[in-house]
């Protein structure tokens, strides 16, 4: 098994194999790096739900999946239950939005 240092990012790893023969100090800062790195997203994440709503929003969120998941709705399916021209009005958005960026 290969050691590793970097993360994934998006999918893509941005890591490269670490050398069996090199040092544990080498090794050992890659991986205080690492935890700073994990740390830092962490902190950035947990400061997202300190905002007003946004825990409520997501528990909403959570209990609209548990629902569809159980009655064997797709999400599509949801919104459009709750706001039934959502997606034309968000297709028509997107068209002028292309029509838009493609006179540029």
């Amino acid at each position: 098994m290969k050691h590793v240092q970097g993360m994934s990012k998006n999918g893509v790893t941005d890591a490269s194999p670490v050398k069996p023969n090199e040092s544990k100090s080498l090794i050992l800062a890659q991986l205080l790096k690492l935890e700073r790195r994990i740390e830092s997203e962490y902190d950035s994440a947990s400061a997202v739900l300190e905002t007003p709503g946004v825990v409520e929003t997501l528990r909403f969120l959570a209990e609209l999946d548990t629902l569809a998941t159980r009655h064997d709705f797709s999400p599509r399916e949801i919104i459009m239950m709750l706001e039934p021209n959502y997606f034309e009005t968000a297709d028509e958005q997107q068209l002028e939005q292309g029509a838009a960026n493609s006179t540029k």
